[in-house]
């Protein structure tokens, strides 16, 4: 029976484990699609966002906490010029790791990706430009499963 009991024990503790794993990788690629629309309200040539530690906990060095996003940016409508409205899709990628600094690698523990697609409406403000966001709309959420 202790031993029956010990491994169910371990069974849910290491269960447990994965699915925190992967709540945190995807809470990390929705921040990485939010953190790309806040961008892309504020400049509509805004660049995808690099790789971004978050958050900054004092316990690890910069550059060496565990948990990550980053983005790819596609336009696909209005992409040039100064339109008063522009389309993207977002591909988010939350990833959760561990350095091992005894051999200075990374071990990738758990990665999740979400897409989405938004338009922006801008309106005309300051010198002529449509620079200024008037409306976001998300018209797509969803995971991406390999």
């Amino acid at each position: 029976i202790v031993l029956g009991v010990a491994q169910i024990t371990t069974s849910e503790i290491e269960i447990h484990r994965l699915v925190r794993w992967d709540t945190l990788a995807q809470y990390l690629a929705q921040a990485g699609v939010e953190h790309q629309i806040y961008l892309l309200k504020g400049d509509k040539d805004a660049l995808a966002v690099p790789y971004v530690e978050y958050p900054l906990l004092p316990q690890y060095p910069p550059g060496f906490g565990p948990f990550w996003y980053i983005t790819s940016l596609t336009c696909s409508l209005n992409c040039t010029g100064n339109p008063e409205t522009r389309r993207w899709t977002i591909d988010s990628l939350g990833e959760i790791r561990r350095f091992n600094a005894a051999t200075a690698t990374w071990t990738l523990l758990q990665q999740r990706t979400v897409r989405g697609q938004v338009e922006i409406r801008y309106a005309t403000c300051g010198a002529g430009t449509n620079a200024c966001p008037s409306g976001v709309t998300l018209l797509r959420w969803e995971e991406v499963y390999p």
